[in-house]
């Protein structure tokens, strides 16, 4: 494995950041001189996060964690919930003091966000049909979603989850059952959900099923 000089590797670094942020629709709030100042009247007036039970050179150590908290408290007059993704006990029960839903792992924010922001749509009401056999509750309109979705990632070189079910409803497939059957392959150890990718537990198998007639069918609708 080669690397590139320092100023490569920096700027590759910060363009993987910076599409991460972009993807995932992330406000960077910038360091403000006001922070600056409440951060280290923290400090002096042992205010929380710092522990006044603590030596003063020991609570130097926790002089960021001030700095995140009053960047936290700038948003607090916006609309919404607020929440915070905190692994320290000290910085989580400061934050906690400020109103803040505090999360100890990305799994479970992640999980309430989505709840929160699920829209439901009105069910229309069903017209009773003919009686199908069990092995047939799943429609056609499923069949071969599975494959589509392993074989694309790897085809489109992974591309980010919108893009992935972008691609297959511009190839006339109903992005629900798109999104569905993704998930599916996640909770089946198929695919590793990131937030913003989808990753082949396999890659082998993700090439196998690039190579198959139907995920053929799609680029050539999606790529021509």
């Amino acid at each position: 494995m080669e690397l590139g000089g320092l100023d490569e590797v920096t700027r590759n670094s910060q363009d993987v950041f910076n599409r991460f942020v972009t993807d995932n629709k992330i406000e960077v709030i910038d360091i403000s001189e006001e922070q600056a100042a409440n951060a280290w009247a923290r400090f002096f007036d042992v205010r929380p996060p710092f522990n006044p039970n603590e030596p003063r050179e020991q609570r130097r150590k926790d002089i960021p964690d001030s700095w995140i908290l009053e960047a936290a408290i700038e948003i607090k007059p916006k609309k919404g919930i607020r929440c915070a993704l905190i692994a320290d006990n000290k910085l989580a029960a400061a934050f906690e003091a400020e109103d803040f839903k505090v999360y100890k792992d990305v799994a479970t924010l992640l999980a309430d966000i989505e709840q929160a922001t699920a829209v439901v749509p009105m069910q229309k009401q069903v017209v009773e049909g003919p009686l199908v056999p069990l092995d047939q509750l799943r429609s056609a309109a499923f069949k071969n979603i599975d494959v589509l979705i392993l074989g694309l990632i790897e085809a489109l070189n992974t591309p980010s989850k919108d893009a992935l079910f972008a691609a297959l409803e511009a190839a006339g497939y109903d992005r629900a059952i798109v999104e569905h059957e993704a998930q599916t392959l996640v909770l089946s150890g198929r695919l590793t959900d990131t937030g913003s990718h989808l990753l082949p537990t396999s890659r082998a198998l993700a090439k196998e099923a690039a190579g198959t007639e139907v995920v053929i069918d799609v680029l050539l609708k999606v790529l021509k």
